[in-house]
C-alpha cells in the first residue's frame, strides 16, 4: 500500500512495499512513484495519471517491472486510485500494490511452454493431441492431420466434444474418453467416418499432484499406410497359401496318375529284358537295359514327388512325439536292410518334441540316410545324433564322417533336384533334404547344414518342445 501526493512524491508505505522493494519507509518517502518502476518503464503511465488528475479516469490498473535495493528485478501489479476533496481538487493517490513476480514467471514459463508444445504438436505430419475435462469439453486440439481431416484447432478449443464429431464418431469415442477419465488407459485402431484413414489411438487420464484425474489425453496417429500394408500382406499370404496348396494337389495328381503307366511300361521292359536278352544284338541288349534304367529313375522320381507333396501336411494333429524311439526306429530299420554296409552310431539322450510322429520319423530317415550316403567306401560311416535345448525349441544335430560339405552349397542342397554329386557317384533323386526341409518348416522349426569339425557334415534342425501337450 502507498500513499503519494498529486504530484506523485511518496508519502506513507506500508510493510509489503518496503519488502517488495528493499527499502525501509524513511528511505522511500520522498521520493516520486515512478522512481521505484523500472526505467524503460518510468514514462509508461504518464499519460494515464494525468487523465487520472484531469478528472477523465478514476483507476489504474497495470503491473509493472519494479526495481529492487539489491538490484533485482520485481513484478508488482499495482492498482492506483485518486482521493479527491469535496471541491474536486486532487488530495492524494492511494496505491495497491502487490508482488505477483512468481506467478507473472510460472505464467510466462507455462505460456511458453503451452506455445512450444502446441508448435511442436501442430506439425506433426501423421499424430494428434486432443487434451479433454471431465464433460468431454475439448481444452487442446492440435497436429497437422486435424486440418488435413477439414478441422481447424483453433476453432476447436473450448466446445464439446459431441458439437464436433458426426453421431458415429461420437458413440464410438466418448466411451473410450470416459473410461480414461474413470482412471482407465485405452488402446484401439479407429477408422475415419469416411474410410479414409485409420488412426492408433491411445488415451490416458491426466491426473494432479494428488492423483485425481482431472480430465484425458489422447494420442492418434494416422497408421493407414502400415494398416493398408497389413491387409495387401494378409491376402498376398493368402493367395500364396492357396496357390501353394493347388500346387501340391498338382504334383499329387500328376505324380499319382503318372505312376500307373510307367509301372505298366516298366514291367513290359523288364519283360523284354527277360525274354530277349542275350538272343538279340548287343545293341539291342545296351538299349533294353538303358530303358528300364530310365523308367527305374522315373520311378523313384515320382515315388520322390509324391513324398514331397504329402510331406508336412497337416492332417494329423500334433502330439508328444519321442523322438529318442523315432531315432531307434529309424536305425533299426536301416540296419535291417539287406546289403546295407556296416555303421557305427552314437546317439545321445533325445528330448520328447511336439508334432507329427510319422514325419518327425521321416525326416530323420531322410537325414540319417543322407549322413550314410555320403561317407566313402574305405571308410566306416559315423553317425552322431545329438540335441540340445535352445530357448523354447530343441536343436536337433545329424553330423558324419563324410565327403564334408563347402558351405558355399549350403542352401542350394535343401532345393529340389539339386545335386552337387553324380548319380554314379551317389545314387538319388535330389528330393529327400527338400522334404526333411518341408518338414521341418511345417513343425514351425529351421535346418541348415555346414561343414563338421575334423571332417564331414553336420546337420542341424528346430522342432518345438513338447511342453505340457497332452500324452
Amino acid at each position: 500500500m502507498l500513499l503519494a501526493a498529486p504530484d506523485g512524491l511518496l508519502l506513507r508505505a506500508n510493510r509489503a512495499l518496503c519488502e517488495l522493494t528493499g527499502k525501509a519507509e524513511a528511505d522511500l518517502r520522498g521520493l516520486r512513484m515512478d522512481a521505484l518502476v523500472h526505467p524503460d518503464e518510468r514514462r509508461a503511465d504518464v499519460t494515464a495519471v494525468r487523465a487520472m488528475l484531469a478528472g477523465r479516469t478514476q483507476r489504474l490498473a497495470t503491473e509493472r517491472r519494479v526495481l529492487a535495493a539489491d538490484g533485482a528485478t520485481r513484478i508488482a501489479r499495482v492498482n492506483l486510485s485518486l482521493i479527491r476533496d469535496t471541491d474536486g481538487t486532487p488530495l492524494h493517490f492511494v496505491g495497491q500494490v502487490e508482488d505477483v513476480t512468481e506467478r507473472r514467471r510460472t505464467l510466462e514459463a507455462l505460456t511458453l511452454s503451452e506455445a512450444r508444445y502446441k508448435g511442436l504438436i501442430s506439425h506433426l505430419p501423421d499424430s494428434t493431441v486432443h487434451l479433454i475435462d471431465p464433460e468431454l469439453r475439448i481444452l487442446l486440439s492440435e497436429g497437422d492431420r486435424m486440418r488435413a481431416h477439414g478441422y481447424d484447432p483453433a476453432q476447436l478449443d473450448g466446445r464439446l466434444l459431441e458439437e464436433v464429431l458426426p453421431a458415429d464418431a461420437f458413440a464410438r469415442l466418448a466411451p473410450e474418453y470416459r473410461a480414461a477419465l474413470a482412471g482407465e488407459r485405452r488402446s484401439f485402431d479407429w477408422d475415419t467416418s469416411d474410410g479414409s484413414a485409420t488412426y492408433w489411438v491411445q488415451i490416458a487420464p491426466l491426473r494432479d499432484e494428488v492423483g485425481r484425474v482431472i480430465g484425458a489425453m489422447a494420442l492418434s496417429r494416422d497408421i493407414t499406410e502400415r494398416k493398408q500394408a497389413e491387409i495387401a500382406l494378409a491376402d498376398r499370404a493368402r493367395e500364396l497359401e492357396r496357390s501353394n496348396a493347388e500346387l501340391e494337389q498338382f504334383a499329387y495328381i500328376a505324380s499319382h496318375d503318372l505312376s500307373e503307366p510307367l509301372r505298366m511300361v516298366s514291367s513290359y521292359l523288364q519283360l523284354l529284358r527277360r525274354r530277349y536278352h542275350g538272343r538279340l544284338d548287343g545293341d539291342a541288349d545296351a538299349f533294353i537295359d538303358y530303358a528300364v534304367d530310365g523308367a527305374g529313375r522315373m520311378r523313384d522320381l515320382i515315388d520322390g514327388l509324391l513324398s514331397y507333396s504329402r510331406a508336412g501336411r497337416g492332417e494329423r494333429p500334433k502330439a508328444r512325439v519321442e523322438t529318442g524311439a523315432v531315432v531307434a526306429r529309424v536305425v533299426a530299420g536301416l540296419q535291417a536292410q539287406e546289403g546295407v554296409r556296416e555303421v557305427r552310431f552314437a546317439v545321445g539322450d533325445l528330448p520328447t518334441v511336439l508334432g507329427d510322429e510319422q514325419q518327425i520319423g521321416q525326416l530323420f530317415q531322410n537325414l540319417i540316410g543322407n549322413a550314410i550316403k555320403f561317407v566313402p567306401e574305405d571308410r566306416m560311416p559315423e553317425v552322431h545324433v545329438t540335441a540340445e535345448r535352445d530357448g523354447h525349441v530343441w536343436r536337433f544335430g545329424i553330423a558324419d564322417n563324410g565327403i564334408g560339405l563347402d558351405p558355399a552349397h549350403a542352401d542350394r542342397i535343401f532345393r529340389m533336384f539339386q545335386r552337387l554329386h553324380t548319380r554314379d557317384d551317389y545314387p538319388g533323386t535330389g528330393i529327400g533334404l527338400a522334404i526333411a526341409k518341408k518338414v521341418v518348416e511345417r513343425h514351425g522349426g529351421d535346418v541348415w547344414a555346414g561343414p563338421r569339425e575334423g571332417g564331414g557334415t553336420t546337420f542341424w534342425f528346430t522342432l518345438p518342445d513338447a511342453g505340457k501337450a497332452p500324452a
